[in-house]
């Protein structure tokens, strides 16, 4: 476990609002060759990943770190995970290796967006306890939903 950068900004959370946690991973539907250029199925050498995200609820009082590698839900107690605020979209060709970046500047304009509605309010980071873990997150089936509720979460196989 190691521990995280310091926080760019801290927001408490004023209203319900929803979130996207990584839950698991899925096949994406881009395939590349072995100079990791697009490539047909038949013809690839691989075959792209990417998270599979379950819809939450923050609720007032939690709080939103914005960090390097983006944003935390941070509980009253320090526990934390990383989360999403823009709703995730699916890896394709074009983007296939600027996602993340492109997932970043979709968080940041969200933050943003949910700061002029009042949904965050600024404030001291929060201590976390707890360290950055690394375990992986399990592979659903093929063709399995970007984007579940509570109850798909439920049958997704827990680490």
């Amino acid at each position: 476990m190691r521990s995280l950068p310091p926080a760019r900004k801290a927001f408490v959370i004023t209203k319900p609002m929803p979130l996207y946690r990584a839950v698991g991973r899925r096949w994406s539907s881009v395939y590349v060759d072995a100079a990791l250029q697009p490539a047909a199925p038949d013809r690839a050498a691989h075959r792209l990943a990417e998270p599979v995200y379950v819809r939450i609820e923050a609720q007032p009082g939690d709080q939103l770190q914005d960090r390097v590698g983006g944003p935390i839900l941070v509980s009253g107690d320090g526990s934390w995970f990383p989360v999403r605020l823009a709703e995730p979209r699916a890896r394709d060709a074009a983007t296939a290796f600027s996602h993340a970046e492109l997932a970043g500047d979709d968080d940041r304009l969200a933050m943003d967006e949910l700061v002029a509605e009042g949904y965050l309010e600024e404030a001291k980071p929060r201590r976390l306890h707890g360290g950055v873990s690394r375990t992986s997150l399990p592979l659903v089936e093929d063709g399995h939903p970007l984007i579940v509720d509570a109850q798909a979460y439920e049958k997704i196989e827990q680490p």
